[in-house]
């Protein structure tokens, strides 16, 4: 059973979902501001943090970087009921696994939760994705890409679409696998066309010969 810890100053929303997860099975600790969580993190392990964003003493971006401080492997959702583009900027620069609006539906909800405790964690002496035959490696500690050991700038999802492919060599992967796994909305939420684009300038960027359209089906790395 998946430990969740709930930090939500909305007593009324913060008990909607914790009643929610409870009843799909999930161990949720609940917390009604970011120094009481602070302080359930030093005394229980956690698979999934869930903050809200706008909170008194601490903002939930800051809240969730003080639990990665001390759970470096908890996986962080922010949640806001005013989404704005620069909070959802500072979540990804901090590496917030997802910044979901508060109004979206129960089954949306669940599936992004299901979907962030699915993804895969860097395994601290196995954290090196290689590809022999592009010269490429893929450090999941620091993030970076190297190519013919250059490091090689990419964008947050070109990082986690070469990831994805490199964990699933042989694989077919179909764009809405794709979107699911990477941009973690429902396929019908996003153009299949953004996959495309994406994969374009990931080849583009790192030479990618290995990377094959398999048409009517999706995508596959051949290595």
């Amino acid at each position: 059973m998946e430990h969740i810890l709930l930090v939500e100053d909305d007593r009324s929303y913060g008990q909607f979902l914790t009643k929610l997860l409870t009843e799909h099975g999930y161990h949720v600790d609940t917390c009604e501001n970011p120094i009481d969580g602070i302080e359930q993190l030093a005394k229980d392990t956690y698979d999934l943090v869930i903050s809200d964003l706008v909170m008194p003493n601490m903002n939930g971006v800051r809240f969730t970087k003080a639990a990665k401080s001390i759970q470096p492997n908890v996986k962080t959702i922010i949640l806001t009921g005013k989404p704005d583009d620069e909070s959802e900027v500072d979540s990804i620069n901090n590496q917030i696994d997802l910044y979901m609006v508060k109004e979206k539906g129960i089954q949306v909800i669940l599936t992004y939760i299901r979907l962030v405790l699915e993804r895969k964690q860097p395994i601290e002496e196995n954290h090196i994705l290689y590809s022999k035959a592009n010269q490429i490696e893929l450090n999941q500690k620091t993030h970076q890409v190297y190519k013919d050991h250059e490091c090689v700038n990419l964008t947050r999802k070109e990082y986690e679409l070469l990831a994805l492919f490199l964990e699933n060599k042989g694989n077919v992967l179909s764009r809405e696998e794709i979107i699911e796994k990477v941009w973690m909305m429902d396929s019908n939420d996003v153009e299949p066309r953004v996959v495309d684009v994406h994969i374009k300038n990931l080849r583009d960027k790192l030479h990618i010969f290995t990377l094959v359209t398999i048409r009517g089906f999706g995508y596959k790395w051949n290595e």
